[in-house]
Protein backbone atom coordinates (compact mmCIF):
# COMPACT_ATOMS: atom_id res chain seq x y z
CA UNK A 1 0.00 0.00 0.00
CA UNK A 2 2.76 2.03 0.64
CA UNK A 3 4.05 1.73 -2.79
CA UNK A 4 0.72 2.56 -4.25
CA UNK A 5 0.10 5.75 -2.75
CA UNK A 6 3.71 7.11 -3.58
CA UNK A 7 3.71 5.73 -6.92
CA UNK A 8 -0.04 7.80 -7.49
CA UNK A 9 1.24 11.19 -6.11
CA UNK A 10 4.19 10.43 -8.55
CA UNK A 11 1.88 9.74 -11.23
CA UNK A 12 -0.16 12.81 -10.38
CA UNK A 13 2.82 15.25 -10.79
CA UNK A 14 3.65 13.54 -13.63
CA UNK A 15 0.25 13.65 -15.23
CA UNK A 16 -0.03 17.19 -15.37
CA UNK A 17 3.72 18.36 -16.48
CA UNK A 18 3.44 15.91 -19.27
CA UNK A 19 -0.09 17.22 -20.15
CA UNK A 20 0.98 21.43 -20.65
CA UNK A 21 3.42 20.71 -23.06
CA UNK A 22 3.53 19.44 -26.86
CA UNK A 23 0.45 20.49 -28.90
CA UNK A 24 0.22 23.98 -26.91
CA UNK A 25 3.60 25.09 -28.27
CA UNK A 26 2.76 24.24 -31.67
CA UNK A 27 1.99 26.33 -34.79
CA UNK A 28 -0.93 25.80 -36.56
CA UNK A 29 0.93 24.30 -39.55
CA UNK A 30 3.17 22.31 -37.07
CA UNK A 31 -0.24 20.69 -35.68
CA UNK A 32 -1.30 19.09 -38.28
CA UNK A 33 0.38 20.51 -42.04
CA UNK A 34 -2.28 18.80 -44.14
CA UNK A 35 -5.19 20.43 -41.94
CA UNK A 36 -2.88 23.44 -42.38
CA UNK A 37 -2.75 23.33 -46.09
CA UNK A 38 -6.38 22.41 -46.33
CA UNK A 39 -7.15 25.39 -44.61
CA UNK A 40 -5.12 27.85 -47.36
CA UNK A 41 -6.41 26.70 -50.09
CA UNK A 42 -9.91 27.44 -48.77
CA UNK A 43 -8.62 30.89 -47.49
CA UNK A 44 -6.84 31.51 -51.33
CA UNK A 45 -9.18 29.73 -53.62
CA UNK A 46 -13.16 29.88 -51.71
CA UNK A 47 -13.31 32.83 -49.42
CA UNK A 48 -10.29 35.66 -50.46
CA UNK A 49 -12.36 35.84 -54.13
CA UNK A 50 -15.30 36.48 -52.16
CA UNK A 51 -13.66 38.93 -49.61
CA UNK A 52 -12.43 40.87 -52.98
CA UNK A 53 -15.65 41.32 -54.44
CA UNK A 54 -16.95 42.26 -50.68
CA UNK A 55 -13.94 44.81 -50.51
CA UNK A 56 -15.16 46.53 -54.02
CA UNK A 57 -18.58 47.00 -52.95
CA UNK A 58 -17.73 48.43 -49.96
CA UNK A 59 -15.14 51.34 -51.55
CA UNK A 60 -18.19 52.04 -53.71
CA UNK A 61 -20.28 52.83 -50.67
CA UNK A 62 -17.72 54.49 -49.24
CA UNK A 63 -17.06 56.56 -52.37
CA UNK A 64 -20.54 57.16 -52.62
CA UNK A 65 -21.10 57.97 -49.15
CA UNK A 66 -18.41 60.71 -48.93
CA UNK A 67 -19.56 62.34 -52.48
CA UNK A 68 -22.87 62.76 -50.77
CA UNK A 69 -21.06 64.19 -47.42
CA UNK A 70 -19.06 66.92 -49.57
CA UNK A 71 -21.54 67.92 -52.42
CA UNK A 72 -21.59 71.39 -53.02
CA UNK A 73 -18.38 71.69 -51.38
CA UNK A 74 -15.09 73.11 -53.73
CA UNK A 75 -11.59 73.88 -53.75
CA UNK A 76 -9.34 70.95 -53.32
CA UNK A 77 -12.10 68.50 -52.32
CA UNK A 78 -12.51 67.22 -55.77
CA UNK A 79 -8.64 66.29 -55.49
CA UNK A 80 -8.57 65.03 -52.08
CA UNK A 81 -11.35 62.70 -51.85
CA UNK A 82 -10.31 60.46 -55.00
CA UNK A 83 -6.61 60.30 -53.88
CA UNK A 84 -7.62 59.26 -49.99
CA UNK A 85 -9.78 56.98 -51.54
CA UNK A 86 -7.32 54.98 -53.10
CA UNK A 87 -5.04 55.27 -50.69
CA UNK A 88 -7.49 53.71 -48.25
CA UNK A 89 -8.09 50.80 -51.08
CA UNK A 90 -4.44 50.14 -51.42
CA UNK A 91 -4.32 49.75 -47.41
CA UNK A 92 -7.39 47.50 -46.95
CA UNK A 93 -6.09 45.57 -50.09
CA UNK A 94 -2.95 44.86 -48.50
CA UNK A 95 -4.29 44.03 -45.47
CA UNK A 96 -6.71 41.33 -46.89
CA UNK A 97 -3.88 39.94 -48.90
CA UNK A 98 -1.84 39.99 -46.04
CA UNK A 99 -4.55 38.28 -43.75
CA UNK A 100 -2.41 35.02 -43.65
CA UNK A 101 0.44 36.67 -42.06
CA UNK A 102 -1.10 38.43 -39.70
CA UNK A 103 -3.06 35.82 -38.40
CA UNK A 104 -0.08 33.78 -38.27
CA UNK A 105 1.91 36.96 -36.45
CA UNK A 106 -0.98 36.74 -33.92
CA UNK A 107 -0.63 33.10 -33.10
CA UNK A 108 3.00 33.24 -33.00
CA UNK A 109 3.01 35.83 -30.13
CA UNK A 110 1.15 33.39 -27.90
CA UNK A 111 3.34 30.49 -28.81
CA UNK A 112 6.56 32.13 -27.71
CA UNK A 113 4.62 33.83 -24.73
CA UNK A 114 3.92 29.88 -24.20
CA UNK A 115 7.46 28.95 -24.85
CA UNK A 116 8.67 31.65 -22.39
CA UNK A 117 6.80 30.60 -19.66
CA UNK A 118 7.88 26.88 -20.30
CA UNK A 119 11.84 27.95 -20.15
CA UNK A 120 11.16 29.84 -17.02
CA UNK A 121 9.53 26.79 -15.53
CA UNK A 122 12.22 24.71 -16.75
CA UNK A 123 9.61 22.02 -16.80
CA UNK A 124 10.76 21.11 -13.13
CA UNK A 125 8.97 18.90 -11.52
CA UNK A 126 8.45 19.54 -8.19
CA UNK A 127 8.33 16.52 -6.13
CA UNK A 128 11.98 15.09 -6.02
CA UNK A 129 13.21 11.62 -5.32
CA UNK A 130 14.01 13.27 -1.63
CA UNK A 131 10.48 14.35 -1.05
CA UNK A 132 8.61 11.04 -2.08
CA UNK A 133 11.18 9.58 0.01
CA UNK A 134 10.05 11.65 2.71
CA UNK A 135 6.04 11.29 1.94
CA UNK A 136 7.02 7.03 1.62
CA UNK A 137 8.68 7.30 5.73
CA UNK A 138 5.45 9.14 6.98
CA UNK A 139 3.53 6.87 4.76
CA UNK A 140 5.39 3.85 6.76
CA UNK A 141 4.29 5.22 10.08
CA UNK A 142 0.38 5.72 9.56
CA UNK A 143 -1.90 3.06 10.72
CA UNK A 144 -3.43 0.65 8.80
CA UNK A 145 -6.88 2.75 8.68
CA UNK A 146 -5.26 5.97 8.01
CA UNK A 147 -3.65 4.53 4.83
CA UNK A 148 -6.70 2.79 3.46
CA UNK A 149 -8.04 6.77 3.58
CA UNK A 150 -4.85 8.36 2.31
CA UNK A 151 -5.16 5.52 -0.37
CA UNK A 152 -8.85 6.78 -1.22
CA UNK A 153 -7.76 10.59 -1.58
CA UNK A 154 -4.84 9.73 -3.33
CA UNK A 155 -6.63 7.67 -6.14
CA UNK A 156 -9.78 10.38 -6.09
CA UNK A 157 -7.01 13.20 -6.50
CA UNK A 158 -5.35 10.73 -9.47
CA UNK A 159 -8.49 10.07 -11.69
CA UNK A 160 -9.43 13.93 -11.17
CA UNK A 161 -6.28 14.84 -12.80
CA UNK A 162 -6.19 11.97 -15.35
CA UNK A 163 -9.59 13.46 -16.56
CA UNK A 164 -8.06 16.98 -16.48
CA UNK A 165 -5.74 15.72 -18.93
CA UNK A 166 -8.45 14.21 -21.33
CA UNK A 167 -9.73 18.00 -20.66
CA UNK A 168 -6.99 19.72 -21.37
CA UNK A 169 -6.18 17.88 -24.57
CA UNK A 170 -9.53 17.91 -25.78
CA UNK A 171 -9.58 21.72 -25.28
CA UNK A 172 -6.73 22.20 -27.08
CA UNK A 173 -7.94 20.18 -30.18
CA UNK A 174 -10.71 22.32 -30.18
CA UNK A 175 -9.08 25.17 -29.71
CA UNK A 176 -6.51 24.44 -33.14
CA UNK A 177 -9.70 23.32 -34.82
CA UNK A 178 -11.18 26.91 -33.88
CA UNK A 179 -8.10 28.73 -35.27
CA UNK A 180 -8.34 26.62 -38.44
CA UNK A 181 -11.90 27.72 -38.97
CA UNK A 182 -11.41 31.45 -38.10
CA UNK A 183 -7.93 31.55 -40.88
CA UNK A 184 -10.06 29.49 -43.69
CA UNK A 185 -13.34 32.27 -43.80
CA UNK A 186 -10.92 35.31 -42.27
CA UNK A 187 -10.24 37.49 -45.63
CA UNK A 188 -14.26 38.10 -45.54
CA UNK A 189 -14.68 39.75 -42.15
CA UNK A 190 -11.50 41.39 -42.38
CA UNK A 191 -12.53 43.06 -45.82
CA UNK A 192 -15.44 44.59 -43.84
CA UNK A 193 -12.25 47.34 -42.54
CA UNK A 194 -13.23 50.52 -45.21
CA UNK A 195 -16.83 50.33 -44.13
CA UNK A 196 -17.38 52.45 -41.04
CA UNK A 197 -20.61 50.80 -39.90
CA UNK A 198 -19.39 47.62 -40.65
CA UNK A 199 -15.54 47.80 -39.54
CA UNK A 200 -16.79 46.55 -36.26
CA UNK A 201 -16.79 42.97 -37.69
CA UNK A 202 -13.43 42.69 -38.94
CA UNK A 203 -12.14 44.43 -34.81
CA UNK A 204 -14.55 41.39 -33.34
CA UNK A 205 -13.36 38.80 -35.68
CA UNK A 206 -9.32 39.95 -34.74
CA UNK A 207 -10.52 40.44 -30.49
CA UNK A 208 -12.10 36.94 -31.18
CA UNK A 209 -8.84 35.09 -33.07
CA UNK A 210 -6.60 37.24 -30.45
CA UNK A 211 -8.67 35.22 -27.80
CA UNK A 212 -8.40 32.06 -28.95
CA UNK A 213 -4.44 32.23 -29.27
CA UNK A 214 -4.24 34.17 -25.35
CA UNK A 215 -6.55 30.78 -24.31
CA UNK A 216 -3.37 28.44 -24.76
CA UNK A 217 -1.30 30.50 -22.99
CA UNK A 218 -3.99 30.48 -20.40
CA UNK A 219 -4.36 27.01 -20.29
CA UNK A 220 -0.34 26.84 -20.31
CA UNK A 221 -0.31 28.94 -17.56
CA UNK A 222 -3.25 27.17 -15.02
CA UNK A 223 -1.53 23.28 -15.83
CA UNK A 224 1.82 24.70 -15.41
CA UNK A 225 1.34 26.02 -12.03
CA UNK A 226 -0.60 23.60 -10.89
CA UNK A 227 2.30 21.04 -9.83
CA UNK A 228 3.49 24.02 -7.45
CA UNK A 229 0.11 24.57 -5.63
CA UNK A 230 -0.44 20.67 -5.17
CA UNK A 231 3.05 20.25 -4.07
CA UNK A 232 2.97 22.70 -1.65
CA UNK A 233 -0.39 21.43 0.09
CA UNK A 234 1.39 18.02 -0.34
CA UNK A 235 4.64 18.68 0.98
CA UNK A 236 3.14 21.12 3.76
CA UNK A 237 3.30 19.44 6.77
CA UNK A 238 4.87 15.85 5.94
CA UNK A 239 5.57 15.29 9.71
CA UNK A 240 2.75 14.05 11.29
CA UNK A 241 0.13 11.68 9.17
CA UNK A 242 -2.99 13.30 10.42
CA UNK A 243 -1.87 16.47 9.14
CA UNK A 244 -0.59 14.64 5.81
CA UNK A 245 -4.26 13.36 5.31
CA UNK A 246 -5.81 16.75 5.51
CA UNK A 247 -2.73 18.28 3.02
CA UNK A 248 -4.15 15.57 0.70
CA UNK A 249 -8.08 17.03 1.16
CA UNK A 250 -6.41 20.43 0.10
CA UNK A 251 -4.77 18.87 -3.08
CA UNK A 252 -8.35 17.29 -3.79
CA UNK A 253 -9.94 20.85 -3.72
CA UNK A 254 -7.09 22.15 -5.25
CA UNK A 255 -7.89 19.63 -8.51
CA UNK A 256 -11.50 20.54 -8.77
CA UNK A 257 -10.61 24.37 -8.56
CA UNK A 258 -7.65 23.02 -11.43
CA UNK A 259 -10.62 21.97 -13.43
CA UNK A 260 -12.94 24.43 -13.06
CA UNK A 261 -10.26 26.79 -14.02
CA UNK A 262 -9.27 25.13 -17.30
CA UNK A 263 -12.63 25.25 -18.18
CA UNK A 264 -12.88 29.23 -17.62
CA UNK A 265 -9.58 30.09 -19.64
CA UNK A 266 -12.22 30.71 -22.87
CA UNK A 267 -13.88 33.03 -20.85
CA UNK A 268 -10.65 34.48 -19.59
CA UNK A 269 -9.34 35.17 -22.95
CA UNK A 270 -12.73 36.80 -23.96
CA UNK A 271 -12.92 39.13 -21.14
CA UNK A 272 -8.93 39.99 -21.88
CA UNK A 273 -9.28 40.39 -25.27
CA UNK A 274 -12.89 42.26 -25.07
CA UNK A 275 -14.16 40.02 -27.57
CA UNK A 276 -17.46 38.53 -28.40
Amino acid sequence: MEDFIVNRIEDIFNTVLTSNHGKLILTPEDFNSSIYSGVKTIMQDAAMPVAYVLLGLLFVLELYNITIRTEGQHGTMGVEIPFKVMFKLVICKTVVDSTELILNAMSGISEQIINNIKDTMNGGNPVTAADLEAIRAIVDDMKFSVKLMTSIEITIIFLIVKFISVIVIAMVVGRMIELYVMMAISPIPIATFPNTEMSSIAKNFLKSFAAVCLQGVLIYVVVTIFPLIFGNAVMGDISDPNDFSNSLLSATGYSFVLLMAIFSTGKWAKSICNAM
